[in-house]
């Protein structure tokens, strides 16, 4: 009996070991750099020998503000627009969807109808923003055959969505 529970505790130790060398062996593996990224959009790496921790808050936070800076230098005004209604018709689109697991779905036809018209218009406006973006293949089509493009493809959308509502 003895020599059964040595043996097994035997290969429990065993066990760890290997998964200790293995921890040693995977964080000797990975690099350990730190990225800033600074305000002019250029990144500094500097690597760590001593194998501390990167400040992933200062990383993330550094990272977003790069993001939010370039988006806003490189996007004209008329997209941005675009793109706050674009999130606006999402988040019409999820509260209406978070509305219906809470209360119910009584009016289950007023529900889809306005869900889709929130979801129907995000998508006329991804293509509207597509069609003026001056940095897309579409420089052919004037901005004012874009936007009755657009005016005409919601007016059917919100004509189909009235008719839903029944």
């Amino acid at each position: 009996w003895s020599q059964l529970n040595i043996s097994e505790t035997n290969r429990a130790v065993q066990t760890i070991e290997v998964s200790i060398k293995s921890l040693k062996l995977s964080r000797n593996l990975i690099p350990m750099a730190k990225t800033e990224v600074m305000s002019t959009g250029s990144v500094k790496n500097e690597a760590e020998d001593n194998g501390s921790n990167v400040n992933t808050t200062q990383l993330s936070g550094g990272l977003i503000r790069h993001v939010v800076t370039s988006y806003k230098s490189k996007t004209p005004e008329k997209i941005r627009l675009i793109d706050i209604f674009i999130l606006f018709s999402l988040i019409v689109a999820l509260t209406q969807l978070i509305y219906l697991k809470l209360v119910g779905d009584f009016p289950y036809n007023s529900f889809l109808s306005g869900f889709f018209s929130a979801l129907g218009t995000a998508g006329l406006l991804v293509v509207l923003r597509i069609q003026t973006n001056p940095e897309t293949k579409f420089n052919d089509i004037p901005d004012e055959k874009a936007y009755a493009d657009f005016l005409l493809a919601s007016f059917i959308l919100y004509l189909v969505c009235l008719i839903m509502l029944g």
